[in-house]
Formats: structure tokens, sequence, C-alpha cells
């Protein structure tokens, strides 16, 4: 029986003053979860979104930002690019605007 693992794909566009606290809600997961990887996802973000993620990202190894280079001007393109890369056998899907509870993925 294949063991559960959860990618977490967070989708981001101009979202520099919430997208860390996205990130952290994720993080910051309690219980026995088995959160794998968090796919943080922009979308082209003309504000300070990517130096938020990088910086993150440089901290916690599993945090795997993609920077797309033209705004595909839909949600969808972006979860899509997520989803193509997640390694755990469940995706959780999240707006770059969006928190958790602390035990969300314990629920799950």
């Amino acid at each position: 029986m294949t063991e559960v693992s959860f990618s977490a794909v967070i989708i981001c566009f101009r979202q520099e003053d919430c997208i860390g606290q996205t990130i952290k809600s994720v993080q910051d997961q309690t219980g026995d979860h088995h959160l794998k990887e968090i796919i943080v996802v922009d979308d082209n973000s003309p504000d300070g979104s990517r130096d938020v993620i990088s910086k993150l990202a440089a901290e916690d190894p599993r945090i795997k930002p993609i920077f797309r280079s033209v705004n595909s001007g839909s949600p969808s393109a972006s979860r899509n690019d997520g989803m193509a890369v997640a390694r755990g056998t469940h995706i959780a899907l999240l707006d770059g605007d969006d928190a958790w509870l602390p035990h969300k993925l314990s629920a799950c």
C-alpha cells in the first residue's frame, strides 16, 4: 500500500502582501500529515511576490517555486503548471490569499 503524501500547489498573482502568510499556513501544519512539497506558481506578478517566494524557498527546501515569464491570464494555467510537477499522492490547491487552519492536512 502506498503511503499518502501531499503536494500543496499555491498560485499567486499580485499577492506580495499575503503570499508569505499563505505559505506559512502550509508550513505550519501540525500532526502526521506527510507534506511532501509546497509548489508556488507565480504568474509573472509585477509586484514583489517573486522576492517573497524566493526568500521563503531559500529557507525551506520543501518550497519549489515556479516563476512564469509571461502572465497566463488564467488561474487554471498556473494550477496546471504546479500540478504537472507535483510528486505527492494527493494534491491540495490554494490561492495566494488563502490560509489553512493548522490541522487541515491531518484531517484528510
